[in-house]
């Protein structure tokens, strides 16, 4: 609820919000753990946290969980994980990992810089691509971002927090590291224009759970479990599409899977391919 395309008008979300209207908003998106390690693994892997055994935070999934690189990477793609990990073991998410940064005012940079020698990596070997780029931004603690973009007395605090001068101070600094984020999401959409790969590349953005304030991680309250995700893929999604049907964080995997043309056999996924729906076409999943 601090992207534009949901409807906050104090967040500044320029570049996702342009990437809603260009492409694909899904508004009933929920993961199914309202912690980090939890909904990682079920991202990467397309698997319920209960058949990981990714129940609480910082936890291991079991070593035999498969995830997207074990797909892809038969399939010849790359398949690397640039930032944030906090996934394990390696054997259940052999990514190519690709070392962060601590959070600093320069990291979109750092992220630029790694992803595009990873792109040129993949360009000299002729082969095509899968990144993630984790970023730490709207994490606790808040430190990146320009605050001075917001002033806490102007803000919009919803109904049902309590609206106190610690909240929106807090609020400021949260909605800067939001902005932040929303700026590396323009960067790397330009460099893969620049790059002409934009019309053949799949490009999602996702928020990790919901919002960290007031107390809504950690928790099964619908600001804890709710996701924002956008999508665009030239050719495919219908620029200012919405999809209101009901869809998990597990339903990535099997995605991707079957965007890069592989397959997927009874057992591998708990989640469901979103391939039609991206195409525009009417799909129930759950």
């Amino acid at each position: 609820d601090s992207w534009g395309t949901y409807g906050n008008t104090d967040c500044k979300t320029p570049n996702i919000d342009k990437l809603a209207s260009d492409g694909l908003r899904f508004d009933r998106a929920y993961c199914s753990v309202a912690m980090c390690a939890p909904f990682r693994q079920e991202l990467y892997s397309g698997r319920s946290p209960w058949r990981t055994g990714t129940l609480h935070n910082h936890s291991k999934s079991k070593p035999d969980t498969k995830s997207i690189p074990h797909y892809l990477k038969p399939l010849g793609y790359r398949v690397a994980l640039l930032g944030k990990s906090h996934v394990g073991p390696k054997q259940a998410y052999p990514f190519e990992y690709i070392a962060g940064r601590n959070k600093s005012q320069d990291q979109n940079q750092h992220y630029l810089e790694e992803t595009r020698a990873f792109l040129d990596s993949c360009q000299s070997e002729n082969k095509p691509f899968c990144l993630f780029i984790a970023s730490n931004d709207s994490h606790a603690p808040f430190t990146t971002g320009d605050r001075s973009a917001y002033d806490a007395d102007s803000l919009i605090v919803p109904p049902y927090w309590l609206d106190t001068p610690e909240l929106r101070a807090e609020l400021v600094k949260y909605y800067a590291e939001v902005s932040n984020f929303d700026v590396l999401v323009g960067i790397i959409r330009g460099e893969l224009e620049s790059r002409k790969l934009w019309q053949n590349t799949l490009f999602i953005v996702c928020s990790e759970q919901g919002t960290q304030l007031p107390f809504a991680k950690w928790t099964c309250y619908d600001n804890g479990l709710h996701t924002g995700i956008v999508a665009h893929w030239s050719g495919m999604t219908k620029p200012g599409a919405t999809c209101t049907e009901l869809i998990a964080t597990a339903d990535i995997a099997p995605t991707l899977v079957e965007v890069a043309g592989g397959s997927i056999a009874a057992g591998d996924f708990d989640g469901k391919s979103l391939l039609k729906t991206l195409r525009g076409e009417t799909q129930v999943l759950h």
